[in-house]
């Protein structure tokens, strides 16, 4: 693995180019940076290239805001590969353990939805009963969210029942709470 230090420095003309250096003059510079002020340091940031079998290293001088911006970027990255080291990732075509002739592919199910087991299980009339005898008006929000009207729910609660708009959010936030809790006692 080679090393490559590019620092800023002065062209003929006083314009600032960046320029290699040797280990030694980055080491200097990385040792004068401890005793500066933050706005006086100077900043580098470090890219690996690889190429093939073989990886180089350069370590770039950039200005402050640039090295935030690659910091901020290498620590996620460094965060998702240490967070990822927590999990298992398997291949879909893995043989499962009971079976090590079936593929996971083929136990998984494409899409599972709860609420449309829970449908299938209850229909819509068992569950408007149970609503009706909880509240009066939710047997209303649950047409109104069948009908793909839940956004404008609150509103049209409120106006029918004569409460201010505002009550009708709380009821539709106590209709979701409970239909929440329905799908869980209905799943188990």
């Amino acid at each position: 693995m080679i090393t490559t230090y590019l620092i800023r420095k002065a062209d003929i003309n006083g314009n600032p180019i960046l320029a290699i250096a040797s280990k030694s003059e980055w080491i200097s510079i990385t040792l004068q940076n401890r005793s500066l002020p933050a706005d006086k340091r100077r900043y580098f940031i470090s890219d690996c290239i690889v190429d093939g079998s073989d990886m180089d290293l350069m370590v770039i001088e950039v200005s402050y805001e640039e090295h935030r911006k690659w910091n901020r970027e290498h620590m996620r990255a460094v965060r998702n590969i240490n967070e990822g080291k927590k999990y298992l990732h398997l291949s879909l075509d893995a043989p499962t353990e009971s079976n090590p002739d079936i593929e996971l592919n083929e136990v998984a199910e494409d899409s599972f939805c709860l609420e449309a087991t829970v449908l299938e299980e209850y229909s819509i009339e068992t569950i408007s009963q149970i609503l009706r005898k909880w509240n009066i008006w939710a047997v209303d929000m649950l047409d109104m969210y069948l009908d793909g009207n839940a956004k404008g729910s609150a509103a049209l609660i409120a106006q029918k029942y004569g409460v201010s708009e505002r009550m009708g959010f709380k009821y539709k936030k106590q209709f979701e709470g409970f239909i929440k809790k329905l799908i869980l006692e209905f799943s188990f």
